[in-house]
């Protein structure tokens, strides 16, 4: 059987992944919109798998064989689980996602291994043993390194994941590397548009035998007309309320018109939540011959420019430390310093006083700061100002909505915004009084 060059692999694991990530982000469509599909292929009996281990459901395109209607059953279910997986104090997951994918007659078998460790409220380890890509994400709660094992390279940032601090589910799942399978249990209703029971199945995780809900979860196409989703179909450990296994599998066209499938089945070989967890599991030591780097010098991996540079900054309304409604379109005129924080956060804590002087020092001259605190009540932020006597304007983003608008993923996010409106400079991580005041200075602050 001919095989899929390596060059093709990682773009087509990173469109299976994102793909999968988006349908739980995006708005599910009206009950009346039909999704573009291509044309299903004969459903096989539910619940069964090939000698590769995608489930038989997952093999249909597009999303032959979903549910036009959310069973009560399954509703109560996915509801569990996206509960259990949100409020959850530490976890300790490893697995492996095993895809296939098919492009014009040739076939690729993957393996992607992976460790996933989180402590709240900003512990992060994430290890995506992807064989084209690998890489290691570890936060500490005060810095942040990404290690690329593949060129021995590895950066360090003081900022801090908002995964585990969030308040709202779409603040912890966005913060999740993207690619996760957890990122789809975080949101396991966002986008859903059909769902139904289709009965009980063992699965071994781990040594044990677990008896399993199994269910289909169809979720909202991203763009229908490009790409096709089969349902996402779980098993679910009632007890635990934990996903023991997924399959999923997309479908779309190929340039040449050729259809192309990439099915994955995610399984678990360790489960493990809210246990002590040691803090080496947050630790990053880099080997001796890898190399600190300010960004990656491979193709595609370099720092980016975020894509809201440029364009017209988006309207928001949350209110004041005072409960009173303060709207971003009000300050039109004026150079804008967002800084989207947190009173756990240390980088914010350390950068917090620079932006508390330059309040002081250069308001009379234009410039308004917001300090859009991320997740925390009122009562915690004014205590925080008062211990530490800082005197900033301070609007409370208590549900994570406008972090997440504004794909605030770490914490301390500074935004700048000129007198037009538009954005002129965003930063992640603590920056010094001297780069601030550049930034400042080129949105038009003199």
């Amino acid at each position: 059987m001919s095989r899929i060059p390596c060059s093709v692999v990682p773009g087509a694991l990173a469109v299976l992944l994102s793909l999968s990530a988006l349908a739980h982000a995006a708005p599910a469509p009206r009950p009346a919109a039909a999704a573009a599909k291509p044309a299903p292929a004969a459903k096989p009996a539910p619940g069964r798998h090939g000698p590769d281990g995608i489930s038989n459901g997952a093999r249909g395109a597009g999303s032959a064989g979903a549910a036009s209607a959310i069973s009560a059953v399954a509703e109560s279910l996915l509801d569990a689980v996206n509960a259990r997986y949100l409020n959850f104090s530490s976890y300790d997951i490893q697995g492996n996602s095993h895809m296939i994918m098919s492009i014009g007659g040739m076939t690729q078998n993957v393996d992607v291994p992976f460790r996933l460790a989180a402590a709240k409220p900003a512990r992060l380890r994430n290890e995506i043993m992807n064989p084209m890509m690998p890489y290691v994400n570890i936060s500490d709660g005060s810095k942040t390194w990404v290690y690329l094992p593949q060129t021995m390279q590895y950066t360090e940032k003081e900022s801090a994941p908002l995964t585990t601090a969030g308040a709202s589910s779409g603040d912890i799942g966005s913060a999740m590397a993207m690619g996760t399978p957890l990122q789809r249990y975080l949101s396991a209703r966002q986008s859903l548009v059909g769902a139904r029971v289709l009965g009980e199945e063992i699965v071994e995780v781990d040594g044990r035998r677990v008896n399993c809900a199994v269910i289909d979860a169809q979720y909202a196409t991203p763009d229908s007309t490009k790409f096709s989703l089969s349902p996402n179909r779980f098993w679910i450990d009632r007890e635990r309320r934990l996903v023991l296994r997924d399959s999923l599998m997309v479908g779309m066209t190929g340039p040449d018109g050729s259809p192309v499938t990439m099915a994955t089945v995610t399984t678990f070989s360790k489960l493990d939540l809210d246990q002590a967890l040691p803090d080496t599991l947050f630790t990053f030591r880099p080997p001796e011959t890898a190399k600190k780097v300010p960004s990656f010098d491979m193709p595609g991996m370099q720092e980016k420019v975020s894509p809201l540079v440029g364009k017209p900054a988006e309207d928001f309304a949350l209110v004041d430390l005072a409960g009173k409604r303060q709207k971003l379109s009000a300050l039109k005129g004026k150079v804008v310093l967002l800084d989207f924080w947190a009173t756990w956060c240390g980088p914010c804590r350390r950068e917090l006083p620079v932006i508390a002087k330059l309040h002081k020092e250069l308001a009379a001259r234009g410039l308004a700061v917001v300090a859009v605190n991320v997740g925390e009540p009122a009562a915690t932020v004014n205590a925080y100002l008062k211990k530490n006597l800082f005197s900033i304007p301070v609007w409370l983003d208590t549900k994570s909505e406008v972090s997440m608008k504004y794909g605030a993923s770490s914490i301390p996010t500074l935004v700048v915004i000129d007198r037009t409106g538009k954005v002129s400079a965003y930063k992640v991580g603590v920056r010094e009084e001297a780069d601030l005041r550049a930034l400042l200075a080129e949105a038009g602050l003199k």
